[in-house]
């Protein structure tokens, strides 16, 4: 069983819901409501144990609560040594888009480290997906038809109901249906 408590929270006033929004950024979508900050985290509590509740049952990941957050340690501001032509080149793209060169770098460091995170993580759902999905394949003692495969692909999706879209196109191009 989690331990709700574990789980930090962010507790904010919504005009729209005429009350106190608690939510557990570590659980996407976790959230409850109060008419008082302390009812929204009481409510949160029970909120938190049923989205464990619900993502063990489906069989997906429960992600761990997260530690406190190191921001205070930084300034948020860093120098940088760079060559002349890339300071140059970097400077005219700003210019270009009418923002700050500092502005344009961040937007930049900002894209690249998404674009780290989410090719880290699509790499590690890919990894997830080939090992569940090589016991069900390697069962196969000839090589299967395209119709086979949709099969395959078929009750694979029946036996994880909570596949995703994402899971189930890695799935169709792992079995060379893509």
């Amino acid at each position: 069983m989690t331990d709700a408590s574990r789980y930090p929270s962010n507790v904010f006033w919504s005009d729209e819901d005429a009350g106190y929004i608690a939510t557990a950024p570590d659980l996407p979508g976790c959230s409850a409501i109060g008419e008082t900050q302390q009812e929204a985290l009481a409510e949160l509590q029970n909120a938190i144990a049923a989205w464990t509740d619900a993502a063990r049952a489906a069989g997906n990941p429960i992600p761990p609560p997260s530690q406190p957050s190191e921001e205070a340690n930084y300034s948020g501001k860093v120098l940088v040594r760079m060559p002349k032509s890339l300071h140059a080149q970097l400077a005219k793209q700003a210019k270009k888009n009418d923002v700050s060169l500092n502005q344009h770098i961040v937007f930049l460091l900002t894209f690249a480290t998404t674009q780290h995170t989410l090719q880290s993580r699509f790499d590690q759902l890919h990894e997830e997906q080939v090992s569940r999905i090589w016991p069900i394949w390697a069962q196969q003692t000839v090589t299967p038809s395209v119709s086979d495969k949709i099969l395959i692909v078929r009750n694979f999706s029946r036996q994880e109901p909570g596949i995703g879209f994402l899971k189930q196109d890695a799935l169709r191009y792992f079995v060379g249906l893509q």
